[in-house]
């Protein structure tokens, strides 16, 4: 895998941190003040926060997942191991879910 290549998968999942910004603030005067976040196994609604909270919480978990992924990924560059593309798809893999995640509660919110 080349240092381009490498470069790429690592740092390109940085770009949901604006991404999930960017849509919380285009969507902010249309989404209610409390979101619902959370359902039972029925799909009942059972968990809600406000639009800020909502905000911090989800830019907190990307920055946590993107932090930690990167920080694994480096140390691998730094030690000269291979970096597998198990580890960078894993990395892609799990800042993917909680963007979806993210997306998917803003659009629930206005569609509800």
């Amino acid at each position: 895998m080349t240092t381009k290549t490498r470069r790429a998968l690592t740092y390109l999942p940085w770009l949901s941190l604006p991404l999930v910004l960017t849509s919380y603030l285009i969507l902010w005067s249309r989404l209610p003040a409390k979101l619902v976040v959370h359902f039972d196994f029925n799909g009942t609604a059972n968990g809600w926060m406000s639009r800020g909270a909502s905000l911090a919480f989800s830019l907190a978990a990307l920055l946590i997942i993107l932090l930690v992924s990167t920080m694994k990924i480096r140390h691998k560059w730094e030690q000269r191991y291979d970096l597998r593309p198990g580890d960078a798809l894993r990395h892609i893999l799990s800042v993917a879910a909680v963007t979806v995640c993210v997306m998917g509660v803003l659009i629930y919110n206005l569609w509800k």
